[in-house]
């Protein structure tokens, strides 16, 4: 443990030194963009962090955006693209055996969509589906490479073909009003307070237009997997599904008694449920729907290209594989009107079929869970147990960090 305070006061200075505009982004021109028949398309500018950390905490960063809100529109700039990228410094510390070892570093995931088409609203009035191509990186880079204890880069281009059901329903007539004036209210305010509070009393009304939501996804990936120095990497040819389903109705029970069945069959969530009593984020005992898990699998075939560690047993053949995936993200505290989340995430890819030479080895499986506590962006701390495809042995990693989105 005593190595990684040597780098604290890096991390530190790393900090401090990510300009305000990256740490605490002020968009130049924001815009909700309301896309359910019966609502209009106001024009929100310069929403001050209160009413943007509404409309995160709104959505809680699910990993199916809902319908209702489409899209943070920022002003088009030669930077644009940084937006899509969740960049994290590092420091962490990685356990083996007896053997323990500090390094300073950071990850990063972007997703880029590449194109939508719209297959059109005949399957319902709140349902959506359409095709999607999607391009995205993700990988953990320390500055000393052979002390990275999460040493697994990804790169894919994604086709999808989705399909919700549920999300958002049309507004009554009483609220089509409300809305109205609510959006014409924002057109006259000029004191910046007032004007922010409008707008978080705007995304409630949203809110409350919300229904469960089912997400389904099936797609076919070509994936580049490699270290960070691309000295051992693969090709993966996979097809996949995912499905996400969001509890939104009663999300906002203060009680037991106001819950929907869903938030009671949650039992994944009742842990985090208690913390949040305990902490004051909830008044009583409230566990939640929108917490449900989010599962993929997918099959694919492995195309091993250099440094493949089954080579060493006599085999680097093609191979097919089995890989499954769970995310979990719950909050547990607010912290300066904040919400603080737990966030878990367990993968596992199985060789189908391996040699005995490659099961002996114990090279035909690889699973790896990881769990962060923080807000969406600023101070974080983790751990992380398993091993990735190419690692040899498992590591316990604990990591203290920074997170930004730019």
């Amino acid at each position: 443990m005593n190595n990684i305070i040597k780098y604290v006061v890096i991390l530190l200075l790393l900090i401090f030194s990510v300009p305000a505009s990256a740490a605490d982004p002020e968009a130049s021109d924001v815009a909700l963009s309301l896309v359910e028949k019966g609502f209009s398309e106001p024009n929100i500018a310069k929403p001050k962090n209160s009413a943007k950390d509404f409309l995160e905490d709104a959505l809680e960063n699910p990993e199916t955006l809902n319908a209702v809100v489409k899209s943070y529109l920022i002003k088009d700039s030669g930077w644009q693209f940084l937006r899509d990228i969740d960049f994290k410094f590092k420091v962490f510390e990685a356990t083996a055996g007896n053997d323990s070892k500090a390094s300073l570093g950071f990850s990063y995931a972007y997703e880029k969509k590449i194109a939508a088409f719209s297959l059109g609203p005949k399957c319902g009035d709140t349902c959506a589906r359409g095709l999607n191509a999607n391009f995205s990186a993700t990988g953990n880079v320390a500055f000393e490479q052979k002390v990275n204890p999460e040493d697994f880069l990804t790169t894919k281009l994604n086709f999808a073909m989705f399909q919700s059901n549920g999300g958002a329903k049309q507004f009554t007539k009483e609220q089509q009003i409300q809305y109205g004036e609510m959006v014409k209210k924002l057109a006259t305010i000029e004191d910046q307070e007032t004007y922010d509070k409008s707008v978080i009393d705007l995304l409630k009304l949203t809110r409350a237009a919300l229904t469960n939501q089912i997400y389904g996804e099936l797609s076919a990936d070509l994936s580049l997997e490699s270290n960070q120095s691309f000295s051992k990497k693969q090709f993966v040819y996979a097809a996949k599904a995912g499905i996400d389903y969001k509890g939104w109705e009663k999300s906002d029970a203060a009680q037991w008694s106001d819950t929907s069945n869903l938030s009671r069959l949650n039992l994944l969530d009742y842990p985090f449920a208690l913390v949040r009593m305990l902490t004051g984020y909830s008044s009583s005992f409230v566990p939640r729907g929108l917490s449900l898990p989010t599962v993929i699998v997918a099959i694919g075939l492995v195309n091993p290209i250099d440094g493949d560690p089954r080579k060493t047993v006599g085999d680097d053949s093609n191979f097919p594989r089995f890989n499954a995936e769970a995310s979990f993200k719950t909050p547990i505290a607010n912290y300066k009107e904040r919400p603080i989340y737990v966030s878990a995430n367990y993968r596992v890819y199985q060789e189908i079929g391996a040699s005995s030479a490659v099961k002996n080895s114990k090279l035909d499986k690889y699973s790896f869970f990881s769990s962060t506590i923080g807000c969406s962006s600023g101070p974080f701390i983790s751990y992380t147990n398993g091993k990735l495809p190419f690692e040899l042995r498992s590591n316990q990693v604990y990591t203290l960090g920074f997170q930004t989105h730019f």
